[in-house]
């Protein structure tokens, strides 16, 4: 595509941009985004907006987690009171200052830190970004079928705008009946994409309701295996607003 027609260009980093969300592997993320957007830069001559939610790698799990492995098997899919919530977010609070430093708006952050939302106003057309955070109750040995999360973040959006859902983990790990079939329902009837990713594994699928709203869901690979220098995945979506593609 010319750069000339490119409206705007998102960059949606769904997770994972450590291995065990130590200080210094996201100064290592930090500089690799800045330099991305400099150099998307200098190519465009257009702005890359970048925005974030953590995976269940970008969780330091490095203190003690005894206490907060007692207050995870207590949790319930609603917001947790404050004094909770501060000891189940704490492996995150080094992907709360990156944010922070990076000034990625829209992000998950401390102030936000179940869910965001942002609107990409465009000429041809408006595209809403909900951002999950999945991986807000995340352990070391965790498990398909075990993530609560609160319900009462699934708000209805706009109509009329194109939507996208983006989380880490896909819905299979959330815990039915609990929370997977609420989110499911709730992606179903108010995104139009639902972007995951944590299983490395690259697919894309349309699924359609009883309705027969269609819901395009896309899962990503892994951008680098600690593995494999060399091996690195990552998707592209060009959406038109006023055609509907």
């Amino acid at each position: 595509m010319s750069h000339d027609v490119i409206e705007q260009t998102i960059l949606v980093v769904n997770g994972d941009l450590t291995f065990s969300g130590g200080k210094s592997q996201f100064a290592v993320a930090q500089k690799f985004l800045n330099e991305l957007s400099d150099a998307f830069h200098s190519v465009t001559d257009k702005q890359l907006r970048i925005i974030c939610t953590p995976g269940n790698h970008d969780c330091d799990f490095s203190n003690d987690q005894s206490a907060r492995n007692q207050l995870l098997t207590k949790l319930k899919p609603t917001l947790p009171a404050k004094s909770i919530e501060a000891v189940v977010l704490e492996p995150l609070a080094n992907y709360m200052e990156f944010v922070k430093a990076c000034d990625f708006d829209g992000s998950i952050n401390s102030s936000n830190p179940y869910k965001t939302e942002i609107r990409i106003e465009a000429v041809s057309g408006t595209i809403d970004i909900a951002l999950l955070n999945s991986s807000w109750m995340s352990s070391r040995q965790e498990s398909p079928g075990s993530i609560l999360f609160p319900k009462e973040c699934f708000t209805r959006h706009t109509e009329g705008v194109t939507r996208i859902v983006a989380l880490h983990h896909p819905p299979n790990w959330f815990k039915q009946p609990e929370t997977m079939r609420d989110l499911i329902r709730w992606v179903t009837e108010n995104a139009d994409i639902c972007m995951s990713g944590h299983e490395h594994s690259v697919d894309s699928q349309l699924k359609l309701n009883e309705r027969f709203r269609g819901v395009m869901y896309y899962e990503g690979g892994v951008f680098q295996e600690h593995s494999e220098d060399s091996s690195g995945q990552f998707q592209v979506l060009d959406i038109c607003t006023e055609s509907g593609e």
